[in-house]
């Protein structure tokens, strides 16, 4: 009786296909026939391009050889100056990104014009657009508004140029799910016409928006009633922010869970709208001066917590983030400020055992370094940590100490052995003295680590000595 190997059978060789890089699937399809049937809709179901003809491995992503494939395709991504060129219908497409590099030459406006792609494929439900001023025009929304299943809209680093075409963007949004607009310019500060509405909108980002002032982005938020995420960044703090609690106060946003709010917003301003919410599950803070009374107010979503991040914040203590760490069961991501080393060790447990991404400051005295072992004892309880930063902004209240963790097994390193999912591992804008020994270990035990930010040595002929070893093992560096 013949043996069958595994890898005979078409549904295992479907469950490998969702573990393979796209190096491998190359492998793979050249092995034999069915091989090439199994695996040629992994390797062309996400793709992405770029015109950057410099990269000899991309050279043969030309757009005649994508059109070919194009049944296969699900995820398109393409960095171009004349998306046009990738006109077709795509059948089982439902993300599309687009961006130029540079922008295109005048006489050939026409032949990159990205509409008729859009209108050819219906089945889009993600749409991203990236400096494509001269390509969004009326015509380009109206096509954009009649996309039936479109749930997502992403601008970044572009705009509208035209007055006339603002109206027919909004009217492109009212049935989205996700819109973002990131450092994005209108050509006029005209607002949302009141008579429309969002009734589909669940999450919402506003950064740093252009001739679109701050009352004409609350009035545009009041009419999205089912936001769960908004994401609010303007250039300085006003009315709108204020205007902005008291919506919350009224359970406008009855589902709001998740908030991101910049521009150094006090913390009178930022109390009554943490305490205005029912629940809070993300909560972002650009440089805002979270303080005394907001943090109170926060205390009273500790249990819910997910995440929180607190970049730049130049009120936010060792103490209170030690609080974080010691109160909130659930909190996944926790990013910003520093912990002072004796703060740590003197709290009670870290009971936030899911968490998976953290990146704060550990400063210790020159008299604190037996805390060194310590800090890396309570960090090894992170057994699902994946992303790892120890440096960063710090207060200027802790000049004078020496920063973060020293990274090495002499000073406790080997306990984080537990960590068997880290995958980025960032010591940017630290001092640190990694031998071979240590980076060795980490790469040894750390298997799944894809990404080193940082230097590991301060000595540079040293540090690119290591930085290599972690080269040959895959691992980007820098």
């Amino acid at each position: 009786m013949a043996v069958v190997s595994p890898l005979d059978l078409p549904e295992i060789r479907l469950r490998i296909g969702d573990y393979l890089s796209k190096p491998d699937l190359a492998q793979c399809i050249c092995v034999c026939k069915v091989w090439n049937e199994s695996y040629l809709p992994f390797l062309w179901k996400e793709i992405s391009v770029t015109s950057d003809s410099v990269f000899e491995r991309l050279r043969t992503l030309t757009p005649e050889r994508i059109i070919h494939h194009r049944e296969l395709v699900q995820v398109l991504s393409i960095v171009d100056m004349y998306p046009g060129k990738y006109k077709a219908i795509y059948p089982r497409l439902n993300s599309l990104t687009l961006g130029a590099n540079l922008p295109p030459a005048r006489e050939r406006i026409s032949e990159g014009d990205p509409t008729e792609l859009i209108k050819r494929n219906p089945s889009l439900t993600r749409l991203t657009l990236t400096h494509l001023n001269v390509y969004l025009l009326a015509n380009f929304w109206k096509e954009v508004s009649n996309l039936p299943r479109l749930q997502s809209l992403k601008l970044s680093l572009t705009s509208i140029d035209d007055e006339s075409h603002i109206r027919v963007f909004w009217g492109a949004c009212t049935n989205l799910e996700v819109l973002s607009l990131m450092h994005f310019n209108f050509a006029a500060n005209i607002g949302v016409d009141s008579r429309l509405a969002f009734p589909k909108l669940h999450s919402l980002t506003l950064d740093l928006v252009k001739n679109f002032d701050q009352m004409k982005q609350l009035y545009f938020i009041r009419q999205c009633p089912q936001l769960k995420e908004l994401v609010w960044h303007t250039e300085c703090p006003g009315q709108g922010h204020t205007l902005l609690a008291e919506d919350i106060g009224r359970n406008l946003w009855p589902h709001l869970d998740t908030l991101s709010l910049g521009c150094n917003i006090s913390d009178e301003a930022l109390d009554p709208i943490i305490k205005g919410m029912a629940r809070i599950r993300k909560l972002d803070l650009l440089r805002c001066r979270l303080g005394t009374l907001s943090f109170q107010s926060l205390r009273n979503h500790f249990s819910t917590l997910a995440k929180l991040i607190l970049w730049e914040c130049p009120v936010v203590t060792s103490i209170m983030l030690r609080e974080v760490l010691c109160s909130c069961p659930l909190l996944e991501e926790l990013k910003g400020g520093y912990i002072l080393a004796r703060d740590a060790v003197d709290g009670g447990p870290w009971i936030c055992r899911s968490m998976k991404t953290i990146h704060i400051c550990f400063i210790f005295r020159n008299d604190e370094q037996d805390l060194q072992p310590l800090i890396f004892e309570r960090l090894s309880h992170f057994v699902q940590l994946r992303n790892l930063g120890l440096g960063g902004w710090v207060s200027p209240v802790t000049k004078g100490f020496q920063e973060t963790l020293d990274f090495r097994l002499e000073s406790g390193l080997g306990q984080l052995v537990t960590m068997k999912n880290i995958n980025h591992l960032s010591l940017y804008r630290t001092t640190q003295a990694l031998s071979e020994e240590d980076v060795r270990w980490i790469s040894s035990n750390w298997r799944q680590l894809e990404v080193v930010s940082g230097k590991l040595n301060h000595r540079m002929a040293i540090c690119d000595a290591l930085e290599n070893i972690l080269r040959e093992r895959g691992v980007r560096v820098g």
